[in-house]
């Protein structure tokens, strides 16, 4: 093995030390922007809860309130999982792909919720299933295939 030399040393060093400064970052911005994220949530829950529940004519309303409800609650989850593979990055310098997986999962689930049913395609819902398919296949997989390897 050839030593390094001291130039390229202190690049390397300079380098890691901007790596680890731009995640710290990141992972306080995600914390600031999930903590406003849920502040929000629960405002709107407590402003909008009365008054439109108290509305609600029919099935399909209750439905919207549902799908905005669960929505917001999944993109919080998204960010969390987010913040994880960004911690993992942080003590391990390497990115989960199990975490990837997970955060493509549950932003697909949501986008699904999030969907008019009276109005999309149908093609849409079957290209959406065959990706939630593969993205869970995929997770399936790298589980078991993680647990074998232990």
């Amino acid at each position: 093995m050839t030593e390094q030399s001291p130039v390229l040393k202190k690049s390397l060093r300079v380098l890691d030390v901007i790596e680890r400064t731009i995640v710290v970052t990141m992972i306080a911005l995600l914390i600031a922007v999930l903590v406003v994220a849920v502040v929000e949530l629960w405002r709107l829950f407590a402003t909008g809860a009365g008054s439109k529940l108290g509305g609600v004519a029919s099935s399909a309303d209750f439905q919207d309130i549902l799908q905005n409800a669960f929505g917001g609650v999944l993109v919080i989850f998204v960010g969390l999982e987010l913040l994880e593979t960004m911690r993992a990055y942080f003590s391990d310098h390497h990115v989960r792909v199990e975490v990837i997986l997970f955060v493509a999962i549950i932003a697909t689930g949501r986008h699904i919720i999030g969907l008019d049913v009276h109005h999309t395609e149908p093609m849409v819902f079957v290209g959406l299933a065959a990706l939630m398919l593969a993205l869970s296949g995929s997770y399936f997989l790298l589980k078991k295939s993680a647990k074998f390897s232990h």
